[in-house]
């Protein structure tokens, strides 16, 4: 199995000037290295979480679809929507599953794709990478759509990596920052997950 972003977001969920003041940090230079910052915790909720901040759009590979009465579950939630589902035959060849084939369950906790009653998986050809699913996962294309449970937890994540950034830390303030950080974390995980 395959997960490729293949458009990425076009935005970040947090601003240069949130995070300054998160950090309580009043300076006009660093920007750069926020921005680092910003996307270095979300790149890393993201993995860690499988849930997408900001609209991103994904190519996910398959050897194979499901077994029949089984949904595919997207690895990267919220769905938003499937853009296609494309598989190779028996004859070797490319097809477009029709989307009238096949229903999308962008209301759930996890994403899922099941056949339109009546329908059943198409067959393929045994192959690896027989089946590629293009979706778009993500809270939206606007910084306001992201949780704030979430956005709060990137905001601990940037000023923790503002804050330690040298790798030797000392004393108990971080065990605190991680245990908060590991609270909010978790707790978001189970909601939108």
């Amino acid at each position: 199995m395959g997960l490729t972003q293949t458009v990425a977001p076009t935005i970040e969920p947090l601003t240069i000037s949130e995070v300054k003041a998160q950090c309580e940090y009043e300076e006009d230079d660093r920007g750069v290295m926020f921005e680092r910052l910003i996307r270095t915790a979300r790149k890393h909720y993201e993995e860690t979480s499988g849930v997408q901040c900001i609209n991103a759009t994904w190519k996910w590979q398959l050897d194979d679809f499901p077994g029949s009465g089984e949904a595919l579950v997207v690895p990267r939630n919220p769905l938003s929507s499937v853009t296609s589902i494309q598989y190779i035959d028996t004859a070797g060849d490319t097809q477009t599953w029709s989307s009238d084939d096949y229903d999308v369950d962008t209301d759930s906790l996890e994403g899922r794709i099941v056949p339109a009653y009546g329908e059943t998986w198409p067959t393929t050809r045994s192959d690896i990478n027989a089946v590629t699913v293009t979706f778009v996962a993500g809270y939206g294309t606007e910084r306001q759509s992201v949780p704030d449970d979430i956005r709060s937890l990137l905001l601990l994540h940037v000023a923790q990596l503002f804050e330690y950034r040298e790798p030797t830390v000392t004393g108990s303030h971080s065990r605190t920052v991680a245990y908060t950080m590991d609270a909010l974390f978790w707790g978001s995980r189970k909601t939108v997950v």
